[in-house]
């Protein structure tokens, strides 16, 4: 095979057939002369087999014996394995335009001088949220010292590597990793250039909530759809002008990565994308879930107020049920809402089945309404349960106001409670009132501790 001009290095965990559309937007590019270099971060699934079954002699599979948790070693193993003088990357959960490369490789034919080229991406925001964030178009230079430009949107001079090094490790920095090399090529005074067009289209995995444990294609497949409609090039300028009007047009900066512990910002993402927690068997008692201060993406604040978590900009939300087994489960939660009728009733997906519930008794509490929300679903035998709540247009957020909230969540398996099972009820009453004592102990502390300061 000719010697190729890119080595396309696509890192990739877990992602199974849903990498598919991300392969074909590297193969239908019109710009040939490349290699595609499909790194595993220790996949166990059935990656391997997906990769293969693309039997075009330009696509080549590594696995890596031990997990990075993270893009940097698969990276540094695509690079060590190329033949091409230049780097490229794709997400394995992004998708190119089909003349990304052409734009890229007349960057560096052009001048010689170009260390880095960029194209321009817009990342697009999970379930239509409006205001998707445009980078990579830039004139100056100077621009390489503060705005950050996602891995599938640029390539480099392998020769890079050798200046500046390879990868580094999730946990050994502050930076997320991308943001570590491209900041150290910086600091370097590397010379980067911008194709000024947009060519990346990048669904970030940190941006949807649990999308490592739920993957998901149909993002990309419509994308790749779409690029063959005639509106295409229009779609793609109304985009961006909206992108302008929401203020999100080349305003992805970096932070100031000096004030987070090593591997904070790694671990935050992990959490994002659902792959910190490992599922648990369900007590027979079943469980009380209380909302804790986290990070959920676009789905949910942060920080809950007092026992209610509220939604943040998804009109999808997901939430996680760290529990496993198989079990018939009944769960039990108050919903709340400054709207009554948005209370009437709620949609849930639970492990692929669509559940609507009947809002009950009514109440108003603290200048909001709630009310009571019961669902029947089963557990995941091997993994963890995943609800997406599916908000209509009076429950989501939208501008200043914000949507529902959810309080604390009651899981009971659901043969304890369809009978006189007088065992199951002494088990989960012990459980709340261990529940109520460890909150009157804490109180007590708290009160005894202030007390000796003041004494």
């Amino acid at each position: 095979m000719k010697r190729p001009f890119f080595s396309v290095v696509m890192a990739t965990f877990g992602r199974g057939r849903h990498i598919k559309p991300s392969i074909l937007s590297v193969l239908q590019q019109d710009y040939g002369a490349f290699e595609l270099i499909v790194v595993g971060d220790n996949c166990t699934d059935d990656t391997e087999t997906v990769v293969r079954h693309f039997t075009d002699s330009k696509v080549r599979w590594i696995n890596l014996p031990s997990r990075c948790g993270s893009q940097s070693a698969p990276n540094n193993a695509g690079i060590k394995a190329a033949n091409g003088d230049i780097i490229a990357y794709i997400g394995h959960d992004d998708v190119w335009e089909p003349d990304h490369l052409t734009k890229l490789a007349a960057l560096f034919k052009m001048n010689p001088r170009v260390d880095f080229a960029v194209g321009g991406a817009i990342y697009h925001l999970p379930n239509g949220i409006p205001g998707g964030w445009v980078t990579g178009i830039f004139g100056d230079d100077s621009a390489k010292h503060d705005h950050f430009f996602p891995p599938s949107s640029f390539a480099h001079k392998k020769s890079v590597c050798k200046q500046i090094g390879f990868w580094r490790m999730p946990f050994d920095i502050r930076a997320p990793v991308d943001s570590d090399f491209l900041l150290r090529a910086a600091k370097a005074d590397l010379h980067f250039a911008s194709t000024g067009k947009i060519s990346v289209h990048k669904f970030a995995a940190g941006h949807r909530y649990l999308s490592y444990l739920l993957h998901d294609s149909h993002e990309q497949s419509d994308m790749l759809a779409a690029m063959r409609q005639a509106d295409h090039d229009r779609n793609i300028m109304d985009i961006v002008e909206e992108s302008k009007r929401h203020k999100a047009y080349m305003t992805t900066r970096y932070a100031n990565f000096e004030k987070f512990p090593r591997g904070e910002l790694a671990r935050r993402n992990a959490s994002n994308k659902g792959i910190v927690q490992r599922a648990v068997a369900l007590p027979s008692y079943g469980v009380v879930m209380r909302h804790k201060r986290g990070h959920f993406a676009l789905d949910w604040q942060e920080v809950p107020n007092g026992n209610i978590h509220w939604t943040s900009r998804n009109p999808s939300p997901k939430m996680l049920v760290p529990y496993t087994g198989g079990t018939e489960v009944r769960c039990s939660f108050r919903a709340f809402h400054d709207s009554r009728s948005a209370l009437d009733r709620l949609t849930l997906v639970c492990n692929g089945r669509r559940v609507i519930s009947e809002g009950r008794f009514h109440k108003h509490k603290k200048n909001l309404w709630c009310a009571e929300f019961c669902v029947q679903f089963k557990l995941d035998p091997s993994a963890m349960t995943v609800l997406e709540f599916l908000l209509d247009d009076t429950q989501a957020p939208y501008l200043e106001r914000h949507g529902i909230g959810i309080g604390t969540i009651t899981i009971v398996p659901a043969t304890e409670i369809s009978g006189p099972n007088f065992g199951a009820i002494r088990r989960f009453s012990r459980m709340l009132l261990g529940f109520v004592g460890n909150r009157l102990r804490r109180v007590a502390g708290k009160l005894t501790r202030s007390l000796r300061r003041r004494w």
